[in-house]
């Protein structure tokens, strides 16, 4: 059976705090339901994202045996001013934990850390690690250039020595959410959303792939949400450039395929799907479907729609997971 590794969660004490609030992020609610309103946007909110009964239910219909619980960077949590962040992803991480002591074989849990304050972020990542929760998920920007990722340094040096698992989600840094424009497009919103979106993904692949990220920090394992961006895509571009222009020892394909790191097919269809395991190698996509926001269904249709072998579709959906959780069982 499937592990999600990309899935959501926000539990209803969190909720309830959020309910609290008025400015992003909040939740209101209004005639027709509740709404998460978040730094950029807002989404339907329902018992979906905290009920996990519900959830457990949900997962058995769909033969998905465990789901990674997470925070989504979005949401705008993590880069509050850290007395105003912390207790509320504190409320998040000690529901989690909770949760996973409660259902040890059905859900794995990832930490939500206040980014404005990177050494109280390191140090509960250390107490996330002890409370049994896989690692902690990471807003993809800080890895935008390698002079960002240098301010994660505290962060990464706990997850070097407690070990654990590094999720890359799309969010800002602390000091981007402060500042957050609201209206950053001047039209056509969902498709360049979704283009910024995937093309800030991308920028961090680079990072970690030209920079030496993967040879230095070897204690913990990481994954890359939405596939990695644009990168599939662009990657055959780059050999080009390479062999014309900037004569690299290695490579970018061969860079690609053979790097320590995992990317996630959350959100994706068959033609993405299919260009991931061409780009990256199959043992190095694992499922994610970005549930609830988005369909744990659909993903799983894409993966058997994908155009790749019935080997590529076992690692995508099971054994990928499988190799990562043994490491830190």
């Amino acid at each position: 059976m499937t592990t999600d590794f990309h899935a959501h969660w926000l539990p209803q004490e969190l909720a309830r705090a959020l309910a609290e609030r008025r400015t992003a992020p909040f939740i209101e609610t209004g005639r027709d339901g509740e709404t998460f309103h978040m730094p950029v946007g807002a989404i339907p909110f329902d018992a979906e994202f905290s009920d996990l009964e519900a959830r457990l239910r949900f997962m058995d219909r769909h033969d998905i045996a465990r789901q990674v619980l997470s925070l989504p960077c979005l949401f705008g949590l993590d880069g509050l001013p850290v007395e105003e962040a912390a207790p509320l992803l504190d409320l998040f991480n000690d529901a989690t934990a909770r949760a996973v002591r409660q259902w040890p074989d059905r859900f794995s849990g990832l930490a939500s850390l206040p980014f404005d304050d990177m050494q109280r972020a390191a140090s509960d990542y250390r107490r996330a690690r002890a409370a049994g929760l896989l690692g902690a998920i990471v807003p993809i920007n800080y890895f935008a250039s390698i002079g960002h990722m240098d301010a994660l340094a505290p962060l990464l040096q706990a997850a070097e020595e407690a070990g654990g698992h590094l999720f890359l989600h799309p969010g800002l840094r602390a000091e981007e959410a402060a500042v957050v424009d609201a209206t950053p497009y001047p039209d056509s919103v969902m498709p360049r959303r979704q283009l910024d979106i995937q093309h800030k993904v991308a920028e961090a692949m680079a990072t970690l792939l030209w920079g030496d990220f993967l040879t230095k920090y070897t204690g913990f394992t990481l994954h890359v949400a939405n596939m990695g961006g644009t990168l599939p895509l662009v990657v055959e571009r780059m050999d080009q450039t390479s062999k014309l222009r900037t004569h690299e020892a290695v490579l970018p394909s061969e860079r690609v395929r053979n790097a320590p790191l995992l990317v996630d097919c959350s959100s994706m269809g068959p033609i993405a799907i299919t260009a991931a395991v061409a780009c990256f190698g199959a043992d190095s996509v694992l499922f994610g479907s970005d549930h609830p926001i988005y369909r744990s269904d659909w993903t799983l249709e894409a993966v058997q729609q994908a155009d790749i072998s019935d080997a590529a579709r076992q690692a995508i959906l099971v054994d990928n997971a499988e190799r990562v959780l043994a490491r830190w069982r």
